[in-house]
């Protein structure tokens, strides 16, 4: 199916996209109908259609949910948002920011050139349930929804500098990419449940193996021949890590270690350690000047996203919905 146009931002783009929910063939039954907002008309087809686009987009398919109480549930949010949509294009008639026809042409003229062949065109939009001008149609909305959220909601969501600042020093850890180090490792590994005698013979072999690398042999070849780790075959090479990703015993004295020296031996719930650091990486922090831009978009959509929704609880409360298949909640 044609894809939804994108604007604001692909958060916004996935909350505000209009689905085409017009008024149906003159006569239309009931029973071809899912439901009527102030007198407009969603046929049952476009919410089937609409239902199995939205699964898709979840990585869902249709014959994947096997419960009943569960389909309905996902049937009634996917006719919500489509009446969501419906609502929010009435309202950009009414406040008139129905886009224009140059700009519903240069909309289609970019949809035709991203689709040259005439054929495949027409098979992909009927694979939506489109015909071209029923398409045109659908991008007058999006646009025209598009415009009553610039022109009148987003506008009064901007982020100023002073707020940014705020969020800035609130949130810190995002913006800082903590303290790392590389190391490598030799464990001599004991059982949750080794006797004293046990635990003891292996420390005794961890103070001998620390002997030996103080001495000057290399701790990665004593970690190939004698670590019980799956990390030998690498000569007990660990990688880059911050603070969080080991026990705390071993993270408490990697992180006190300068490069190229070898701790103590280091007892955790694995056994016995002996641990060297090779590389430090210091804290880096982002500079709010760098950020700044970043934040006040950011959070200027999550507004806006928020104006948005207001607006339609309050189109809600003042439009004649009817629902006309059975969707109500199970008791």
């Amino acid at each position: 199916m044609p894809r939804p146009l994108r604007f604001l931002g692909p958060a916004l783009a996935v909350a505000l996209t209009v689905a085409l929910s017009g008024p149906g063939p003159a006569g239309a039954a009931d029973f071809g109908l899912a439901a009527r907002v102030n007198g407009a008309e969603i046929g049952r087809e476009r919410l089937e259609r609409y239902f199995e686009e939205s699964l898709q987009e979840k990585g869902r398919l249709v014959a994947g949910i096997r419960s009943p109480a569960a389909f309905k549930s996902m049937k009634r949010e996917a006719l919500g948002e489509l009446v969501d949509r419906e609502l929010l294009w009435q309202e950009a008639r009414r406040r008139k920011r129905v886009a224009s026809q140059p700009e519903v042409d240069a909309a289609m003229a970019k949809f035709r050139a991203q689709q040259p062949d005439p054929a495949r065109r027409r098979l992909r939009l009927e694979s939506g349930g489109f015909t071209e001008q029923g398409y045109a149609e659908y991008v007058k909305h999006e646009l025209s929804v598009r415009r009553l959220i610039e022109l009148d909601l987003a506008p009064r969501a901007r982020v100023t500098v002073a707020e940014a600042h705020a969020y800035y020093e609130a949130n810190l850890d995002r913006f800082t990419e903590p303290a790392e180090l590389r190391a490598r490792h030799l464990l001599v590994k004991v059982a949750p449940d080794a006797s004293a005698e046990q635990k003891a013979e292996a420390r005794r072999r961890s103070e001998a193996l620390l002997a030996e690398a103080r001495s000057g042999v290399d701790l990665g070849d004593l970690a190939r021949r004698h670590s019980d780790d799956e990390t030998a075959a690498d000569g007990g090479e660990l990688g880059w890590f911050a603070r969080g990703r080991m026990v705390p015993p071993f993270e408490a004295a990697a992180f006190v270690l300068e490069p190229g020296r070898i701790s103590e031996v280091v007892e955790t719930p694995f056994g016995y350690h002996l641990i060297q650091v090779e590389e430090r990486r210091p804290e880096v922090r982002q500079p709010e000047s760098e950020v700044r831009d970043a934040i006040r978009a950011r959070l200027g959509e999550e507004r806006t996203m928020k104006a948005v929704r207001a607006l339609v609880v309050e189109l809600r409360g003042r439009a004649r919905i009817e629902i006309l298949i059975p969707l109500e909640r199970d008791t």
